[in-house]
C-alpha cells in the first residue's frame, strides 16, 4: 500500500444509500402505525426541510458528537414533524420508531459496482476511507455491508460535529490520514464533495451527477479508474 495517496468517499449516493431515505423512514412509520393516513412524502419533505443538521453546514454541532446527543435532536425534528402532520398524541412515539428504521442497517444498500472500484484501487495501492453526512451509526452500516475490509476509517458528520463542505470535516480526515501527498474524494453532491474538498485542497470527482462547477465527473463508479490513475 502507497501511504502518500488516499481517497476519499461519501457513501450516501455514491457508494451506497438508504432505500428509506428520511423521509421514508417517517411515511413507513404512518402507513405502519395509521393505515387511514393520507399524508405524501412532499409534506413530510417539506416540515423536514432546513432543521436536520447537514441542512446548516456552517454551523458546527460539536455539542451533538455523541451518538445519544446527536439523535435526542434528530428525534426532536421528527417529534415536531408528526406534529405538524396531525398525529402529535403519538408524535415522540413515532419519531424513535422512525430513528429505528433508519438507523437499521438492513435498510441499506450499495449501487452494484461499488466493491468492485474499491477492490480495484485497493489492489494498486490506494489508501481509502469514508467522509460523509449522515448518522451515528454509519460505521456499523459500512460493516454491514463489507465495506469496512476495504476502509483505514469513516468519518461521519454526526459522530466529528461538522458538515461538508465545512472545511473542517475535510482538515479532520486529512489529520486522520496524515495529509498524504495525493488525496481524493468522490461524491455525489458537487458543493459538499466537490466544492468542499477542493476548498481544502483536495481533488475531487463528481459521480452520478453532472455540474460544470466540478473539473472531473464520472457517470458511473467503474470510471473513476479512468480519472484517478
Amino acid at each position: 500500500m502507497d501511504n502518500s495517496r488516499i481517497i476519499f468517499w461519501d457513501f450516501e449516493n455514491t457508494l451506497g444509500f438508504s432505500t428509506l431515505r428520511i423521509s421514508g423512514a417517517l411515511l413507513e412509520v404512518l402507513n405502519i402505525n395509521e393505515n387511514q393516513h393520507i399524508v405524501k412524502k412532499q409534506e413530510i419533505l417539506n416540515h423536514l426541510k432546513g432543521n436536520l443538521p447537514w441542512h446548516h453546514s456552517n454551523k458546527p454541532h460539536l455539542h451533538l458528537n455523541q451518538s445519544n446527543r446527536w439523535w435526542e435532536y434528530v428525534e426532536g425534528v421528527f417529534t415536531y414533524v408528526f406534529e405538524r402532520l396531525g398525529f402529535s398524541a403519538k408524535a415522540k412515539i413515532y419519531a424513535h420508531e422512525a430513528r429505528k428504521l433508519y438507523s437499521s442497517p438492513v435498510n441499506y444498500k450499495l449501487f452494484t459496482d461499488s466493491i468492485n472500484v474499491l477492490e480495484n484501487f485497493k489492489m494498486r495501492g490506494w489508501r481509502q476511507a469514508i467522509v460523509s453526512n449522515h448518522i451515528p451509526e454509519l460505521p456499523e452500516i459500512v460493516d454491514s455491508l463489507e465495506l469496512g475490509t476495504y476502509m483505514e476509517f469513516v468519518i461521519s458528520s454526526a459522530n466529528i460535529g461538522y458538515e461538508k463542505p465545512n472545511e473542517m470535516i475535510y482538515n479532520s480526515a486529512k489529520k486522520m490520514s496524515g495529509s498524504p501527498q495525493e488525496m481524493w474524494m468522490i461524491g455525489d453532491d458537487v458543493i459538499a464533495d466537490v466544492i468542499g474538498a477542493e476548498n481544502a485542497g483536495i481533488n475531487a470527482i463528481l459521480v452520478h451527477n453532472y455540474d460544470m462547477r466540478a473539473r472531473y465527473h464520472s457517470d458511473s463508479l467503474k470510471d473513476i479508474t479512468n480519472i484517478i490513475s
